[in-house]
Order: structure tokens, then sequence, then C-alpha cells
């Protein structure tokens, strides 16, 4: 590998790292610091768009939910890459949302940003000690 191949890896493993922290610590931040409710999935929004193999449709979950005696919505922004997924309607997910304005809210569990936060973190990780454990050896 050449020493450019080589920045740009370690570049991008310092990004899947600072992005998978991210998502990390803004759902610990979510769960320590906002309000829990209870979310139905209400419907499935549909995109068109690279799906990781090539160009299909791909589709997320919208999450209804009631605070403040009001009714919101948020996106998932998890992309199913399959078949739409109608046997997720109407299934119960934790929803966390800020006290001061209810409309911001992130999705808990396994619909969640955390799941992918821990996965780049690991990927990001696992390529850094490599690096490092290589550098140690030359």
């Amino acid at each position: 590998m050449s020493p450019a191949n080589i920045k740009v890896v370690f570049i991008g493993a310092i990004c899947f790292v600072i992005w998978g922290g991210y998502n990390i610590a803004k759902v610990v931040y979510t769960s320590a610091n906002w309000e829990k409710t209870e979310g139905i999935i209400v419907d499935i929004e549909r995109h068109s768009m690279s799906c990781g193999k090539g160009v299909g449709e791909c589709y997320s979950l919208i999450v209804g939910y009631h605070a403040n005696k009001n009714y919101f919505t948020v996106n998932s922004k998890k992309k199913f890459n399959r078949d739409k997924p109608t046997h997720l309607l109407e299934e119960s997910v934790e929803v966390y949302y800020s006290p001061s304005d209810p409309s911001d809210s992130i999705i808990s569990g396994k619909y969640g940003p955390q799941n992918y936060g821990i996965i780049l973190f690991l990927i990001g990780s696992v390529v850094l000690f490599v690096f490092w454990v290589k550098r140690k050896k030359d």
C-alpha cells in the first residue's frame, strides 16, 4: 500500500471513530437528559437511492409518539434495503424527545442510531489498532 493510500485509510478510520462516537454519545446524552415515551411505527417511507448493493428502493420507518399532549413523528433514518418491511407496522419502540422541543427526538433500540455508531466506532478502532501494531513492528 502506498503512503498516500495509507493516509486515506487512516483518515477514514478516524472519521469512522468520530462518526460512530458521535452517534453513541447522542444516544447516551438523550437517554440521560431527554424524556422517554413509547412510539408506534405508523408508516414506512420509500427512498430511491443506493442501498449498498447498487441502486434500488430503500425504506425507513416513521414512528409516531405523544409528548406534552401533542402528536409528533420521527424518521428512523435506518434504511432497509430489502422488501418493504410492512411487518414492522404497529410495532412499539422507545422514543426520546427533548423536554424543551418535543419535536426533536430520536428512536432508541434496534432501529436507533446507536447501532450504526457502535459498528462504525468498532470498525474505525480496529483499523487504527492494526495501523498502530504495524507501526510498532516497523
